[in-house]
């Protein structure tokens, strides 16, 4: 079972179009509109298009990502842009929503995937009954999923290894978070593991596990800007990329997955045998329930599973 630890993070990256392209937040906030130009090296270059016919891989197509930028992906990697319901699979259960915390452009998806718009938790309920303010939108989302706002790290649980992880710190490591994130939020608290670290050089880093400081965060990968092939390092299979496509928030985009109600739950250690414990970092993304039962030692180590 996934660790509480990353859920916040998991939660924003895929409701802010975070695909897996490891280029941070080096991109517009808006719906793939005004896109920064400007080429990386990467050994994954999606190959440009203007028709199907360009696409040479089999099953691919021309996908339209907004701002003129078209690449050849599978049809379920290309977003189905729409205004109303009209362009939908209404049969399969489709809906037109905006369902991209990092656009403003709304797109065919299941209605189960589509965040729900509130004003207060009166206005939710179920699986998703808190109404987040996180977000530049307000959504009913899971409680786990809507951490509370801080300034520091004496405004979170830090007896439960909590700490203040600094918007500026999330957004230069999501990509989308930009436009995701209320422009009012300074934090949001969150186990110190799961937040980004900001770094001034590599050795800040945890180089053991092939971290390198990349514009001011640790991270495994980072992407580099070019002109020409040669300014990157084709020996390790990189290319100078120039499809605009890898700075759509749609890219790499897929819809989050409804969220789940607990099956079975705790809410004290009486619920539980076998000499476990019921440990509240294990909601797992999940509403309905205040924990897990899980051995003591795995409840006092919150970055491991349980």
């Amino acid at each position: 079972m996934a660790c509480k630890a990353g859920i916040v993070m998991v939660f924003l990256m895929a409701a802010a179009g975070c695909g897996d392209n490891g280029f941070g937040n080096k991109m517009n906030s808006g719906g793939g509109e005004n896109p920064v130009t400007k080429n990386l090296c990467t050994t994954s270059c999606p190959h440009s298009c203007k028709v199907d016919n360009d696409c040479h891989q089999a099953g691919q197509l021309c996908c339209d990502f907004g701002s003129g930028s078209h690449a050849c992906v599978k049809p379920e990697a290309c977003p189905v842009f729409c205004t109303d319901d009209s362009k939908c699979n209404t049969s399969k259960g489709q809906v037109c929503c905006q369902a991209n915390l990092g656009s403003s452009q709304k797109v065919c998806v299941a209605a189960a995937s589509c965040p729900k718009k509130c004003g207060s938790n009166s206005e939710c309920g179920g699986a998703t009954p808190k109404c987040c303010t996180n977000y530049g939108q307000p959504i009913c989302t899971t409680v786990e999923q809507c951490p509370s706002q801080c300034s520091t790290s004496t405004e979170c649980n830090t007896g439960k290894g909590q700490t203040c992880c600094s918007a500026s710190v999330i957004k230069a490591a999501v990509k989308g978070s930009s436009a995701a994130l209320a422009a009012n939020v300074k934090g949001l608290c969150s186990l110190a593991l799961s937040c980004p670290k900001q770094c001034s050089t590599s050795q800040d880093c945890d180089t053991t596990a092939g971290q390198l400081c990349c514009n001011g965060i640790c991270a495994t990968s980072c992407a580099k800007s070019c002109t020409v092939d040669n300014d990157c390092e084709t020996e390790n299979g990189q290319l100078c990329c120039t499809n605009q496509a890898l700075y759509s928030p749609w890219y790499g985009w897929t819809p989050p997955p409804p969220p789940q109600t607990c099956k079975s739950g705790c809410g004290s250690n009486s619920d539980c045998l076998g000499g476990k414990v019921c440990c509240d970092y294990y909601n797992d993304g999940c509403s309905g329930c205040s924990g897990y039962c899980t051995s003591s030692w795995n409840c006092s180590h919150p970055t491991c599973g349980g």
